[in-house]
Formats: C-alpha cells, sequence, structure tokens
C-alpha cells in the first residue's frame, strides 16, 4: 500500500449520462494524491468511450467480466487498489474538498473510518439524511452502530489495511450490499471518526418493475448475511439490539414495510421489541396516510 495514497472506486455500467461529470469531480480534488479506480462493466451505450477519453496518469480502467453486480465490481476494485485508503463514488459529482476533509479526520483522528454526511435527491425531494453536528471520535460497538445513521458506503472513507487484513467483501449480485459490508468494517475498526460539513449528494431514483423487485429480493439474503455475522462474532445482548434497531431503520425500511416482507425479516433477526414497535408505527402512519389520501 502507498502512504497517503487514496484509491476511489468507481463502479460503471451505461452510465454515459453522468460518467463524465463524476469522473471530472475526483480528477479536480484539492487531494490529489489519488488513482481513481474505474471497474467497467460491458454496457450497451457510449461509457467506454467516454471513460477513455480522459487523459489521467491517475486513472485505471478495469474490467469487469463476471455479472456480479456492483458488490462484485468494488470487489475487484479492492483487490487491485494501491492505496493506504479506500473510498467509494458512485456516478456522482462530489465536492472539490471531499477527500481532503475525509483524509484529514481519519489521519488526524488515526480512525478507521471517517464518516461525512449524506444529501438524498429525488424528485421534489432534496433531503439531508444524516445529521451529524460536530467532529468526534468513536471506539465501543455500541457507539459506533449507534453513530451509525445509514448503510452507504459511499460517503465514507476505509483504512485499506482494515478491509484487506479482515478479508471484508461486498456480497455480490445482491442490492444494498453496503449493509453487510459496513456492519463488518464497523466490527473490526478500531475507531470510527466523523466530518459533520463533508456532504455527498446521492441522486436516487424512484425503482420500479424489475429493479424494484430486484431490491426486494436482496433483503431476506442480506440480513441473514448480517445475522449470521453477529452470531459468529457473539455480539452481546446490547449489541445485537443496537443491530437490529439499525438494519429496520437503515436497511431496505420502505421496502420492508410496503412489499410485506416483514415477517420473514422477522423470522431472520429474531424478536426484537424495539423493532416490532417501530414496525407498527409505520404501519400506522401508512395507513393515516392512505386514508387522508383517499379523502382529499
Amino acid at each position: 500500500m502507498i502512504k497517503g495514497l487514496i484509491s476511489v472506486i468507481i463502479p460503471v455500467y451505461n452510465e454515459e449520462k453522468n460518467i463524465a461529470n463524476c469522473i471530472q469531480s475526483v480528477i479536480n480534488q484539492s487531494y490529489t494524491n489519488i488513482e481513481i479506480i474505474i471497474v467497467y462493466k460491458e454496457s450497451s451505450d457510449n461509457t467506454l468511450s467516454i471513460v477513455q477519453s480522459f487523459n489521467d496518469a491517475r486513472l485505471r480502467l478495469i474490467t469487469q467480466n463476471e455479472n456480479s453486480g456492483v458488490g462484485g465490481a468494488r470487489n475487484i476494485g479492492i483487490d487491485v487498489a494501491k492505496g493506504e485508503y479506500v473510498g467509494f463514488v458512485e456516478s456522482e459529482v462530489i465536492n472539490p474538498d471531499y477527500y481532503k476533509k475525509l483524509y484529514n479526520s481519519i489521519s488526524q483522528a488515526n480512525s478507521d473510518i471517517a464518516i461525512g454526511t449524506i444529501n438524498i435527491i429525488k424528485p421534489g425531494i432534496n433531503n439531508k439524511i444524516t445529521n451529524y453536528t460536530k467532529a468526534e471520535t468513536v471506539y465501543t460497538l455500541i457507539d459506533k452502530l449507534s453513530a451509525m445513521q445509514t448503510g452507504a458506503c459511499f460517503d465514507k472513507l476505509f483504512r485499506s489495511s482494515l478491509i484487506k487484513d479482515n478479508n471484508i467483501k461486498f456480497p455480490e449480485s445482491l442490492a444494498w450490499e453496503d449493509n453487510a459490508f459496513l456492519v463488518k468494517a464497523m466490527y473490526y475498526a478500531k475507531s470510527i471518526s466523523f466530518v459533520p460539513d463533508c456532504n455527498y449528494v446521492w441522486h436516487a431514483h424512484d425503482w420500479d418493475g424489475e429493479y424494484a423487485n430486484y431490491l426486494k429480493n436482496s433483503i431476506i439474503p442480506i440480513a441473514q448475511i448480517i445475522m449470521d455475522f453477529a452470531k459468529e462474532k457473539k455480539f452481546n445482548r446490547k449489541e445485537m439490539e443496537a443491530l437490529k434497531l439499525k438494519m429496520f431503520k437503515n436497511f431496505a425500511k420502505s421496502y420492508i414495510l410496503k412489499d410485506n416482507v416483514y415477517k420473514d425479516f422477522k423470522k431472520i433477526i429474531g424478536f426484537s421489541l424495539p423493532v416490532s414497535y417501530r414496525y407498527w408505527q409505520m404501519r400506522k402512519r401508512e395507513l393515516r396516510r392512505k386514508i387522508f389520501n383517499k379523502e382529499k
């Protein structure tokens, strides 16, 4: 691993509309000691030619031959990464000081993970979904789980040795792969630090049709991976309860409610009074919303 180097891993597939601006924003980072690893899956548009049009020695193009999804692409990137640190970007434009702020936090706090904030943008919605208000570092598993406000990996910077020494991998060919990866990383990390003024803007989609089914069908397998890991590592009662609550709050909550997979989800995580309470509160709110919309 090259000291101080950040390996930025970007999976790309049919991203001709966004990939040029994304790559340019990473090239333009004020922290320049980076390598940009593009993991390209054969596409039906002009994604490849756009990537190849960039002339920057820091850019590396790797081909993803197998159909292993975003998780597989990120694993390929991790395997070839040379950096002391690893970050993940979707096809988004990031702030010029994004990695400088994360690097300053992870190096000064000597933490294993630095966490920024996220704004989610959807049609008619621009919402900050994390509310870290101060720069701090936490050490215990309970504190790390309690502080975890999303299951995403793209708002974070990881120490490469944390990932590689503990053989932490993304589940492949499944959605919500970040969640399983992050729980393992949180467990092994000696500490995590927070960077409240470092924001990642994520453009979400209103997924429907075949992809919505893919999202729904991935919930139970990912939940099983997480719970198997927690049992293997013998999480204590408080740690397990904190994990279950975070899984419900941060992990596909709307799909668990909307697609009525809660019964199967509950079988995986076991009975949890706080989770059950939150679930029925959500069901009540959803029912009220439907009644209100009908009355209108």
